[in-house]
């Protein structure tokens, strides 16, 4: 299990942008489509901002993908964005540990799936 929420954003803010430009889209594309501003897209990005939790599931539906992977994704950051929106002393230690489980489970999920792409590449290459 991840450490704390800080340890759960230092993967999922990459995420989120990695994801975005490997799909090819702009901050301004992936916003139109999001129906927010470049500049929104650009903060979540950058850690400046957490988003709701209505868009944090969308996000991750539209980087995720069609399928379980985008609402893998979409209950992710959905989880993520509601840790970090739980006013101090809401919620219980319980329900902070729930949602961080949340998104680690997605996190090792995605890093068993690069894990499966990029090792048959590197051993093709020998």
């Amino acid at each position: 299990m991840l450490a704390s929420d800080t340890a759960v954003a230092s993967y999922i803010v990459p995420w989120v942008r990695n994801r975005r430009r490997s799909k090819g889209w702009t901050l301004r594309a992936l916003a139109e489509r999001l129906g927010v501003t470049a500049a929104t897209l650009s903060n979540i990005e950058t850690g400046q901002h957490v988003p709701r939790v209505g868009l944090a599931e969308a996000l991750g539906r539209e980087l995720g993908g069609s399928g379980l992977g985008g609402e893998r994704a979409a209950q992710a950051l959905s989880a993520w964005a509601s840790l970090n929106r739980m006013p101090s002393g809401a919620g219980t230690q319980q329900d902070r540990t729930d949602l961080i489980e949340k998104v680690d489970r997605f996190i090792e999920g995605e890093r068993s799936l690069d894990a499966h792409v990029f090792v048959p590449t590197i051993a093709a290459g020998r």
